[in-house]
């Protein structure tokens, strides 16, 4: 597993040679806008007491977490050409709106529907700072140590369904339920690989935090870059597992 790992970040690394500027803007954009609509719970709903407004922020933060992995949808478009050797543009970050956009809205939702059960300690954490039970550091500790947990249990709640994105980017008559299919059927013997994959970037999680988040500016498209050579990989083996049989 660590040689194949290997092999795949280093086809990542050279496909993003001289490319790393338009992930950059990119994943700057998204920065923004996400910064913009996670204030939106608190600015809109934080005079909202008790039990009704935690579930009001939930549901709002679900909206906003769906909003923004669409626009990741065109992080994802861009992996793919440049893996392809094709020409990315600022306008891939769009791809989610505007081809067929009912289609990777319907997995979206469903994949941030399976990881909610992640985002409760945060508003579990959040009460308890509303409520003085804890510091702000203590808070701040404790809420950036569970979001770099949650990333990777996340990738272990969806990863039977982590193809299905790349399946319909690439297969525009693939119906949402069709391409979660596929993706369990392609991920079949293959998840252990995808999940040491996704742990490799652990430490580069940690320095991308002591950046003060600077340095996800290049962590990110060389995890999704890899993430792609490994659906590349993962749909050039089947072919030809099919062409020979």
């Amino acid at each position: 597993m660590n040689r194949y790992s290997a092999y795949l970040k280093t086809r990542a690394r050279i496909t993003l040679q001289g490319r790393y500027g338009s992930f950059s803007a990119g994943l700057l954009l998204i920065a923004l806008i996400s910064m913009i609509l996670n204030t939106l719970p608190v600015s809109l709903l934080g005079q909202v007491p008790g039990i009704s407004g935690i579930f009001l922020r939930f549901l709002l933060s679900f909206a906003v977490s769906v909003f923004i992995s669409m626009l990741m949808v065109g992080i994802s478009r861009m992996a793919l050409q440049a893996c392809r050797g094709q020409e990315t543009s600022f306008s891939d970050l769009f791809f989610a709106f505007s081809s067929q956009s009912d289609r990777l809205l319907t997995v979206k939702v469903i994949l941030t529907a399976m990881t909610l059960v992640l985002e409760i300690p945060d508003f579990l954490l959040a009460w308890q700072l509303n409520s003085g039970a804890i510091s702000d550091f203590l808070y701040y500790g404790l809420t950036m140590g569970w979001r770099f947990l949650s990333v990777f249990l996340s990738a272990i709640l969806t990863m039977w369904f982590s193809l299905s994105i790349y399946l319909l980017i690439d297969r525009q008559e693939l119906s949402a339920l069709e391409s979660l299919k596929q993706s369990a059927a392609l991920m079949r013997g293959r998840k252990r690989r995808y999940l040491y994959l996704r742990v490799s970037f652990a430490g580069m999680y940690l320095l991308g935090i002591l950046s003060c988040f600077l340095g996800f500016l290049w962590i990110l498209p060389y995890q999704e870059t890899s993430l792609v050579c490994f659906y590349l990989d993962t749909v050039q083996t089947e072919a030809g597992r099919s062409s020979c049989s």
